[in-house]
């Protein structure tokens, strides 16, 4: 978001070489630099957090003008389809950088921590939050709830935790595996704390911005405020800053005050009622006395601006400022007081008055408390028994920022408190501070070698009393700077809503000219498509339910459209055999590929808002147009099965350029384009510019229906483990009693290895290979509750070689077979109906029939395997075998082909699947077969197709689900089937590639693919196994986690 950022310049130095920085991050643009945290001098000594263009969690370091130094964490974040948690601890004690992603540590610096002694975080110098320093790198993303430690290295488990049952993290490494049971999330910032400052506190410079606040989106809550008046919302969970609603004047909001009984002066400067902004509580506050009357002068008021109630007084320099008349309650004589105050300078090149009671210039008596070119002092002049004096903060303050200023006299002495640091002490201050009929100002220092203050100033307090008395804690507010009110927006780590999906780029080339421009800003909510037959997608799919978002469209071209695209089959087509859409310039409206109606009612003005309502439960969509249903724009006939609808905006003309807009329930001012509905869903969240029709909801995760399968874990899972070539090698972890266990060698060539519970241990069966079942030794001999057990293997290199690594892909079926007669065939049938996973044993008859599978759903893949001959391993997939004898083979790279009578020329149904004569590999007379069964369950398991693109800026499939395992095979030309998962490649980018149909070693070559939390990436620009260009595809994916309880990869 550009030219956007946050920042601070500190008053007083913190601990330079231990501190720690923690943030929740959604990334937009993808592949572009971006800098988390940084400070520094531009260009000459600096330290910064960064994101680097290529997309790896970066601590740049730099000393007077040397070069650069880096750390870098290996792993690319090139995920937007949610949250990240990023930590990062420096010490430079310890000599160390560490970088923590979603609780899991993925960077220790160790002997390669930069030489330098200390950096310049926690330095008198420029602070940022959102971009460096040194150079303009702005995060394009979204932040929340960021928290910096000064002079502690804390980890992760101080900020966040796992949820149990919320899906999985797998956080091992590429050789040993390690599952995390939960999505990570945030904990209750009270609870974070407590225990930061049980640990020691946040020290100097220390912060928490909760950013969910426009009026001040740099408001630190990481202690409790010291605000006059309560703020609107401190209280919350995640607290919020603002004026609180109030019906008295802001009275029954007045903060209890323990100096209450000496309270002089109170004024919060708060926009409310007539008289109410400059108004005087300080009786209302002791429960006595009379509030002080205060008179404007010149421009001064009240006015909004970034603080702590969103409005602060303020003063322009040239003659605006407050006075109230002459008041005892200011006679302090020889005892203490205390005058304190938020003020924020908009120049600090002058002398500047703050507060001063002063009879005017000469001989009269005053007190004025002043900026001199930004250095706070006070100046005390003419009072009995006593000469003039001085006492000077020694610390200058920076320009549009704001900082809290006190001065206190305790005893003789005097001292100034800067941000809570104490600074500038006097010790020997007799002055006998007692008026006769001065005046007090506020914002001005009484005489004309005091200019009036430019600039704004907060709850300015006197008390009669020295109510510090050595240094305290207060807030260090970050100032915004370009930051739009409309930045605001609900999108949390807690409740992720839609987006544009900006590495959804690879389905976008429709037309297939290689051209897929599109361009995403203001957090992926605006896209700019400018080709023939672009189109920008959402990050959540649609697969049940009444949904309803708003679009505004700008207009360049003649050819805009709002819809939605199904995935049956990832198509790659706008408005494609599943989808539907509504373009407005032409008053046309399409389903499946054909005009649904073509009207003349055309809308060609800019800043069109299209509505779209869309009913999965009956297949009804609708459209609006600024809030009006139009008359033909009401569609049935939208698949309510299992196909996931994603919403599209899309241009399909030659040189078109269009710029859509996305209210998902977000973004309701369509970023900062209109003034913000006020119309909520049907659950209250969200805000639309026009009335959302009843029952509909917003595209957010606290939204999304229950998830089938909360923890995809119990039900599949891959482990790693090392041979050790002894009896009784137990391999746990899988958490579990797996029903088919899949073992492949990593380190060395050797056939897939196959094993289930109904044919039972140590029988197996090889994927890569033709061979029958055989038994070759005690090579597995059990399924255990953990887990499994592999033997002594002998010279087999099979489950369990000396040294040698393996991979175990593990399944749930539903334990040992039950009798099955759903089929003309009779099975013995190991059920899991909950994950769509079965496995079904059955003796062949040679003639066409039906095998029950006892799923209770329809299974989309099919394996089948002859057990006693050399055969192949036909595939019936959804979607190219259906009603056709076209099958693949898991033991081959052969293309799709039409090769016997396999599957009878059927489709399976939710209770079997055809079989027919099968060339002796699918249903021999009198031979043993065993068929593994899956049935795609939502947020679980995923099986289609798409179209590859050659490009590092890969296909994109959508899952709805984190993946943990993914197969992919081409169909239309010859390539093997590849596989990948989280547990070799627990983070980006997934590199491991094992061939179902090859004993080959693992391969770690090339850029692969990225797991999202979403679905998968492709990264590969040789295209290879998975992803040539127009090429097609089928894939077969298991998750790790549900996405809307998955963190971003």
């Amino acid at each position: 978001m550009a030219n956007e950022y946050l920042q601070r310049t500190p008053t007083s130095a913190g601990n330079r070489k231990v501190f720690t920085w923690s943030g929740w991050v959604k990334r937009n643009e993808i592949d572009s630099v971006g800098s988390l945290f940084s400070g520094g001098e531009s260009g000459t000594n600096f330290t910064s957090f960064t994101i680097g263009s290529n997309n790896q969690i970066t601590v740049k370091k730099k000393l007077s003008g040397s070069n650069d130094s880096l750390v870098a964490a290996d792993p690319k974040t090139r995920d937007p389809g949610s949250w990240y948690h990023i930590v990062v601890n420096e010490d430079y004690v310890r000599e160390s950088s560490r970088i923590f992603v979603n609780g899991v540590e993925i960077f220790d610096s160790g002997a390669n921590f930069p030489s330098n002694t200390v950096g310049f975080i926690n330095a008198t110098n420029d602070h940022r939050i959102g971009n460096s320093v040194n150079t303009n790198e702005y995060l394009q993303g979204e932040m929340s709830d960021i928290f910096f430690v000064d002079g502690q290295a804390l980890t992760p488990d101080v900020f966040g935790f796992n949820k149990e049952g919320k899906g999985y993290i797998s956080a091992g490494s590429t050789m040993s595996t390690d599952f995390r049971s939960g999505q990570w999330l945030p904990k209750s910032p009270r609870v974070i704390k407590t225990e930061i400052n049980r640990r020691g506190g946040f020290g100097v410079n220390g912060f928490y911005l909760p950013l969910n606040d426009s009026s001040n989106f740099g408001a630190d809550f990481h202690c409790d405020p010291n605000t006059i008046i309560t703020l609107k919302d401190e209280s919350a969970p995640q607290p919020k800053n603002g004026a609180p609603t109030t019906s008295d004047n802001y009275i029954s909001e007045l903060r209890s005050d323990s100096n209450a009984s000496n309270l002089v002066l109170a004024v919060p400067g708060i926009i409310g009622a007539p008289g109410v902004a400059y108004t005087d509580f300080s009786a209302n506050i002791k429960g006595s006395g009379t509030n002080k009357v205060l008179t404007a002068n010149g421009n001064a008021g009240v006015a909004l601006t970034d603080s702590y109630y969103g409005s602060a007084m303020e003063f322009d320099g040239t003659g605006d400022y407050f006075s109230g008349t002459y008041n005892a309650d200011f006679n302090f004589g020889t005892g203490d007081f205390t005058v304190e105050m938020w003020a924020q300078p908009k120049t600090v090149n002058s002398i500047d008055g703050l507060f001063a009671v002063n009879g005017g210039s000469g001989a009269n008596r005053k007190i004025i408390v002043h900026l001199d070119n930004g250095t706070p002092k006070v100046h005390f002049g003419h009072l009995p028994g006593s000469s003039n004096a001085y006492v000077n903060s020694g610390i200058s303050i920076t320009a549009d920022q704001w900082h809290h200023l006190a001065f206190e006299r305790n005893g003789s002495s005097a001292t100034w408190y800067v941000n809570g640091v104490a600074t500038g002490i006097t010790t020997a201050l007799s002055q006998d501070v007692t008026f006769t009929n001065q005046p007090l100002y506020i914002g001005y220092g009484g005489e004309g070698s005091f200019n009036s203050f430019d600039g704004f100033i907060q709850d300015l307090r006197v008390y009669s009393v020295a109510k510090y008395k050595g240094g305290f804690d207060v807030s260090k507010p970050y100032a915004p700077v370009g930051i739009g009110t409309f930045r605001e927006v609900p999108d949390t780590c807690t409740n992720n809503f839609a987006t544009f999906n900006a590495i959804g780029s690879g389905l976008l080339d429709h037309d297939g000219d290689g051209n897929t421009s599109a361009t995403y800003t203001n957090g992926n909510l605006t896209a700019v498509l400018a080709d023939d037959a672009a189109s920008a997608r959402s990050t959540i799919g649609i697969h049940t339910g009444k949904w309803y978002w708003e679009t505004r469209i700008d207009v360049n071209s003649n050819s805009p459209g709002v819809g939605i695209v199904g995935l049956t089959t990832n198509s790659s087509s706008y408005s494609d055999a599943e989808g539907a859409s509504y373009e407005p310039r032409s008053d046309r409206f399409r389903k499946a590929r054909v005009n649904f109606y073509d009207g003349s009612n055309n809308k060609t003005d800019n800043g069109l808002i299209v509505g779209v309502a869309l009913n999965k439960n009956v297949g009804i969509i609708s459209f609006f147009a600024d809030g009006t249903l139009q008359s033909s724009g009401t569609m049935t006939g939208i698949n309510t099965l299992s196909t996931y609808h994603l919403p599209e905006c899309f241009t399909h003309n030659d040189g078109a350029s269009n710029t859509f807009t996305v209210n998902y329930g977000q973004n309701p001012t369509f970023s900062g384009q209109v003034t913000a509905g006020t119309n909520t869903d049907a659950n209250g969240r969200g805000l639309f510019k026009y009335a959302v029709p009843t029952g509909f909801l917003s595209l957010c995760e606290d939204n999304l229906p229950t998830p089938a399968i909360a923890d995809p874990g119990e039900h599949f899972k891959c482990v790693l483990y090392e041979g050790d070539g002894n009896e009784g090698h137990s391999i746990t972890g899988v958490g579990f009693k797996p029903d088919l266990v899949w073992i492949k060698s990593r380190s060395f060539s050797n056939n897939h290895h196959l094993f289930d519970v109904i044919r039972g241990p140590n029988r197996i069966l090889r994927s890569s290979s033709t061979d029958a079942e055989t038994t070759p030794g005690n090579i597995m001999p059990s399924f255990n509750t953990d887990g499994f057990t592999v033997g002594e293997d002998g010279s087999n290199n099979a489950t369990n070689d000396n040294g040698n690594t393996f991979v175990a892909w593990c399944w749930k079926a539903g334990g040992a077979a039950v009798a099955n007669t759903d089929g003309s065939i009779n099975s013995q049938v190991s059920a899991n109906q909950t994950a769509g996973f079965s496995i079904v044993s059955y003796t062949g008859t040679g003639s066409a029939g039906t095998v029950g599978h006892g799923l209770g759903k329809r299974p989309k893949v099919v394996i089948v395997k002859r057990r006693d001959a050399s055969t192949n391993w036909p595939i019936f997939f959804d979607g190219i075998s259906n009603n056709t004898n076209d099958i693949l083979s898991l033991d081959l790279s052969n293309a799709t082909a039409t090769a016997g009578n396999f599957f009878n020329g059927g489709d399976t149904t939710t209770t079997t699947f055809p079989v027919g004569t099968g060339d002796g590999q699918t249903n021999q007379s009198g031979s043993g077969h065993i068929a593994y069964c899956w049935a795609e369950i939502e947020g679980y398991s995923k099986f289609g197709s798409y179209v590859g693109n050659a490009s590092a800026d890969g296909t994109f499939i959508y899952c709805g689900f984190k993946p943990a395992f993914v197969i992919t095979k081409r169909t239309d030309g010859t390539s093997s089937w590849l596989i990948h998962d989280s547990s070799r490649d627990p983070v980006n980018p997934v590199l491991g590639a094992l061939y179902t149909n090859s004993s080959d070693a693992e391969g770690r070559g090339s850029v692969r693919v990225d797991f999202v939390s979403n679905g998968f990436k492709h990264r590969n620009a040789d295209g290879g196994a998975a992803n040539n260009y127009a090429n097609d595809y089928i894939f077969i994916a298991f998750a790790e986690s549900p996405f809307q309880t998955a963190n971003a990869k």
